[in-house]
């Protein structure tokens, strides 16, 4: 009898617990977002986006927070878009082998995007998810802008 209870018991804390979990950010949609618009200033061929800070943040994460941010992910980027000996080999290499040898290869673009991808990931964990934001990918938006989220 001591049995049948206990797994009574048992059962009762698992329905309370399953009613506490809460569900992780990653899987949860935005109440309301903004955007982070590129930068044209210094052309339409260099991939930038504003450090200015917007309104919206504010509460939720520091100007500095913000700056540091958008001033990495403008390095990554213009480490992205440089041209060297090294790109304008990996682009004749493509030709020649129509466009066959970036599914075999990563490119110096692709391993820049996913070093980006990467930081993003990390400021997420480490600022934004804490502050109910995130940031989404900018590859999504075909870098024309930087999405934040806002959850509840």
């Amino acid at each position: 009898m001591t049995d049948v209870n206990s797994t009574t018991v048992d059962n009762n804390a698992m329905t309370s617990m399953a009613h506490e979990t809460t569900i992780d950010i990653k899987q949860r949609v935005p109440v309301k977002s903004i955007r982070v618009e590129r930068d044209y200033s210094l052309g339409d061929g260099i991939t930038r986006f504003q450090t200015e800070y917007p309104v919206e943040l504010t509460g939720k994460i520091t100007p500095g927070e913000f700056s540091r941010t958008i001033t990495e992910i403008n390095k990554i980027m213009d480490y992205a878009d440089r041209l060297s000996y090294r790109v304008v080999l990996e682009n004749i290499l493509e030709i020649a082998t129509i466009y066959i040898s970036p599914l075999i290869l990563s490119t110096h673009h692709q391993r820049a995007v996913r070093r980006l991808l990467t930081f993003i990931e990390a400021e997420n964990s480490s600022v934004y998810y804490y502050n109910a934001l995130s940031i989404s990918d900018p590859v999504k938006a075909a870098f024309l802008f930087i999405e934040i989220g806002f959850y509840e």
